[in-house]
Parts: C-alpha cells; structure tokens; sequence
C-alpha cells in the first residue's frame, strides 16, 4: 500500500470515528432548572419557609414537600417528594391564560405578572406538576426566585438547604458563595448556604 491510499484510508477512517462536524446554530439555549435530590433531605421545610414572601398571605405555597414512608415496622424509612414548578419548555399554563399572565422569559423562566392575573385557575388546572396555587384571587408559582437572580443571588431554597438537596443549575450562570451569604446575613455552613 502506498502513502497516499494509506492517507486516504486513515482519513476516512477517521471521519467515520469522528462523525461530522456538530453545528450548534439551531439548537435551544439551555436553560436553567431546579434539581431535587431526595436522598439528602431532612424534611426540615427550611426550603418551604424560605419561599415564603412577607408581602403575601402564609397559605400560599410554590414548592411542596410531601413524606414518603416505604417498607414496614421496624425497617420503615422516611423519603419526602418535592413539588414545585419546572419551568417547562413547552408549558401549557402560559397558553390556557385568557390574560396573558404568565410570560416565558427569555432565559425559559415562566413568570407570573400579578396584575394580570385574575385567579380563575385556567393555568392550575392545566398544569401536570401542580405546581401552581390559585388562592386570594390570584394565581402563585414558582419563578426560581427571578428577582434574585437579577442580582445573582441564588433562589431562597437553594440558599438555605442545609444538606444540598436542592440546586440551581443555570448555564452561563455563576453565583458566588459570598454574594447569596450576604443576602442570607451569614457565611456559608459545612453543609450548604444556611451556616448550620
């Protein structure tokens, strides 16, 4: 075999093994989501308390967390289950709104605007997480906290897990430890951002 069919080969070769070239012109930008990891929670409902807003009713809740019990006396342990909104790509409550209350932004954050909103639950009853509360005349869901974020804080549940069970994954996002610490009045703890 000569140099130049040798060439040739390894090149073809080479590109079965490679693939073509990758374009990522079409492709969507990632967009930030909340993650739930069961194993590290202590059902400690620091995530709960911390989403609460003072400006608004103490029913009102955007995350859920729910006790799991699994096996039988004396084997029994204890597993919780979070609820709370996604952010869906393709979310159905932003089109069953009759008054254009809920915007995606442009990150994929789906927004709430109260002063739109007229509480009639059209989004809550189709939404597959039940994630959205309609109480007081208004409809509540979760935005990942998207005013903080403007300021790259962390949401309020990720910054006050103890244990790390909940985590923001935002790319092209960074959120310094020290910059949510100060929001939250302490320096970050062994086991998360709540300093216990």
């Amino acid at each position: 075999m000569d140099r130049r069919t040798f060439l040739k080969i390894s090149g073809l070769m080479g590109l079965c093994v490679l693939g073509p070239p990758i374009s990522f012109a079409g492709s969507q930008p990632a967009r930030p989501k909340l993650f739930f990891d069961p194993e590290l929670c202590l059902g400690c409902l620091a995530c709960i308390t911390a989403c609460k807003r003072p400006e608004e009713p103490r029913e009102i809740d955007r995350l859920y967390l729910t006790p799991k019990e699994k096996g039988s006396y004396p084997g029994v342990t204890l597993k919780f289950q979070l609820k709370y909104c996604p952010q869906c790509e393709k979310a159905p409550c932003v089109s069953a709104c009759p008054h254009q209350a809920l915007k995606k932004t442009q990150e994929g954050i789906i927004r709430l605007d109260k002063a739109r909103c007229r509480g009639e639950g059209k989004c809550a009853s189709v939404c597959p997480y039940q994630a959205i509360d309609v109480a007081f005349g208004k409809a509540f869901k979760c935005d990942l906290c998207l005013e903080e974020l403007e300021k790259d804080w962390l949401p309020r549940c990720v910054s006050v897990c103890p244990t790390g069970a909940l985590r923001l994954e935002f790319p092209g996002r960074s959120f310094s430890p020290e910059t949510t610490s100060k929001r939250c009045g302490r320096a970050p703890g062994p086991y998360g951002m709540s300093g216990l």
